[in-house]
């Protein structure tokens, strides 16, 4: 199952916790849908930040068919690196695995398991927040002084959050076993978003992070529930 969000209104949020607060190596892993280019600055996932950028995040940026993710290292307008990706086959309707990788030299973005080019980092370690995490939005209550939206029309199956930088061989095991692996060294949060298919989500802290870390995630504007290809192990911490 997945969760499929508007683009308008619908995300998914989580107060600060301190295990959110990544300041060494980390990865993101996420599976997700979007048919067409979702538009400029929409977000899959972040960790708020100002109105410039995030701590962390997954999104597109202002070039058509383009991921931009990256860090945060510094709290100057620019002391943050990113990976892009331009690739038009990502938003093609078909669920595709995306996965963001720091070691904190230097950060790689991954498509479906190949690697790219990785971006040398300006600062070794993130910076830390007290901001809300959010699904497929960037800072909607407005916390970071922005309270810009930023939502995201995408289908969401998985979200993962790790602190270290899985190797490529891990991030092509996460990819080629759609959703059956067991990785879990390192990990902080896992969410998978699982519920009746057509009904809504909603209530607080309903979708459950499986690395017992306790960092569930509170759905926004009813955003609802419908297929993915993923093939759901008991993967818990």
């Amino acid at each position: 199952m997945s969760i499929f969000f508007n683009g308008t209104t619908q995300y998914c949020n989580i107060a600060n916790n301190s295990s959110l607060n990544i300041t060494g190596a980390i990865t993101i892993s996420t599976w997700f849908r979007c048919n067409g280019s979702p538009g400029n600055w929409k977000y899959v996932f972040a960790k708020p930040y100002d109105g410039e950028t995030g701590l962390y995040w997954i999104a597109t940026n202002d070039v058509a068919n383009t991921l931009w993710c990256g860090i945060r290292w510094g709290t100057g307008i620019t002391q943050y690196n990113a990976a892009t990706a331009t690739l038009a086959s990502v938003f093609d309707n078909n669920w595709h695995q995306v996965t963001l990788t720091s070691d904190t030299t230097s950060l790689v973005l991954h498509i479906d398991g190949v690697a790219g080019i990785p971006v040398t980092l300006g600062g070794s370690s993130i910076i830390a927040g007290t901001y809300h995490t959010t699904v497929a939005a960037y800072d909607p209550l407005g916390e970071a002084g922005a309270g810009l939206g930023l939502y995201g029309p995408f289908d969401v199956a998985e979200i993962r959050l790790y602190n270290r930088a899985l190797s490529e061989k891990e991030v092509m095991t996460i990819y080629s076993s759609v959703g059956t692996d067991d990785i879990w060294y390192g990990i902080v949060s896992k969410w998978l978003f699982q519920g009746a298919l057509g009904s809504t989500a909603s209530g607080a802290n309903s979708i459950i992070d499986l690395a017992n870390n306790g960092n569930h995630l509170t759905p926004a504007n009813n955003p609802s529930f419908t297929e993915s290809i993923l093939k759901y192990s008991r993967f818990m911490r």
